[in-house]
């Protein structure tokens, strides 16, 4: 988790492309020409420092820093390798980050059988595994645990067997374009995982495998946030159970896809990323600083949107609304029904 919280630092701030150098240099270099990349609630900076200045990861090496950013292509994506020991390697992909056109991509994970950041997570795996032979380990929170997956699904099978674990530290699931494949249900045994019990991301798309569920010190969808999962000692503290409200947010959202055919979907997320990039804004902090501004130019968006676009999204939230009333409804009628 460590590896794949540093994965959000901007590394091209301080470091060439294809230099290695270690946490430490990377955490001195920042201090002399700050990084100035907009942060989202996970800011990687406190933990950078305290991973300079300790003796299990000072030395750790960092390298192959990826960063892709293209509102055409519809991408947000990076990744970096961090070499720990001298036969051990972590392929760390970032999740999203204040960038609403990572935002974009993560809702278009709902209808397509590829997104451009998963294309390019098994380009750089492949690189990574030609470049090393040592044993890797891939990972990610949000969505670069989808990515983290993703990647080793579809890379070649001789390198899958280099990859000893994959860790998806509360990231989304996949569509049933990828959950039928037989080659995802053959990489599950390394996948490790992990949300927090009040989840909202992890829970979301086909991601029904066992995980681990870990306490939180914040409430609802503030515990995407890994800083605020609880640890002890050397492990998470396990929660006795995932809550209620993501368990019934789980089978709202499942059943809601579920009635939305893919050209919906897309016609759903287009509309309504177009109104939101219409405000002018690039990433979710322009739009929190300029708050009156950037709704007002949404809504402007939104009214002057073509019929048939807003006759799907009409429909979209309907649907919405019905998948949540028959969700309550049939964990109302469990309460009552006699057990046996």
């Amino acid at each position: 988790l460590i590896f794949s919280e540093l994965a959000y630092f901007q590394f091209s701030d301080v470091m060439e492309p294809e230099e290695t150098i270690t946490i430490s240099d990377v955490f001195s270099r920042n201090k002399i020409k700050p990084s100035k990349h907009d942060y989202s609630s996970n800011d990687p900076l406190p933990l950078l420092e305290a991973c300079s200045k300790s003796v299990r990861f000072s030395n750790v090496s960092v390298t192959n820093f990826v960063e892709i950013m293209d509102t055409k292509r519809e991408i947000q994506f990076s990744a970096t390798t961090f070499i720990y020991a001298k036969d051990q390697i972590y392929v760390a992909y970032r999740g999203t980050d204040s960038n609403i056109v990572g935002w974009r991509e993560d809702f278009n994970l709902s209808f397509l059988a590829e997104c451009p950041a998963q294309a390019e997570a098994v380009n750089y795996l492949h690189k990574v595994l030609k470049s090393f032979s040592s044993s890797i380990i891939v990972g990610g929170h949000s969505k670069g645990g989808n990515l983290a997956i993703y990647a080793s699904i579809f890379c070649k099978p001789k390198e899958q067997n280099r990859i000893t674990s994959i860790y998806s530290n509360d990231g989304p699931g996949f569509n049933e374009y990828i959950s039928s494949d037989k080659r995802y249900k053959a990489i599950l045994p390394k996948v490790n995982l992990i949300i927090p019990e009040a989840s909202i991301i992890g829970i979301l798309f086909s991601n029904k495998e066992e995980k681990k569920i870990v306490k939180s010190t914040a409430n609802g969808g503030h515990q995407h946030n890994p800083y605020t999962w609880v640890v002890k000692r050397d492990s998470f503290e396990e929660a006795d159970k995932q809550a209620s409200s993501s368990v019934l947010l789980d089978s709202t959202m499942e059943l809601w896809l579920k009635s939305l055919t893919d050209k919906q979907k897309k016609i759903f997320v287009s509309s309504l990323f177009n109104s939101i990039e219409a405000s002018g804004a690039t990433t979710l902090a322009q739009i929190n600083d300029q708050k009156w501004v950037s709704y007002n130019a949404i809504i402007k968006a939104l009214k002057e949107m073509d019929s048939k676009s807003k006759d799907c999204i009409s429909n979209s939230i309907k649907k919405l609304a019905l998948a949540g009333r028959d969700v309550l409804w049939n964990e109302t009628k469990k309460k009552f029904e006699p057990r046996h």
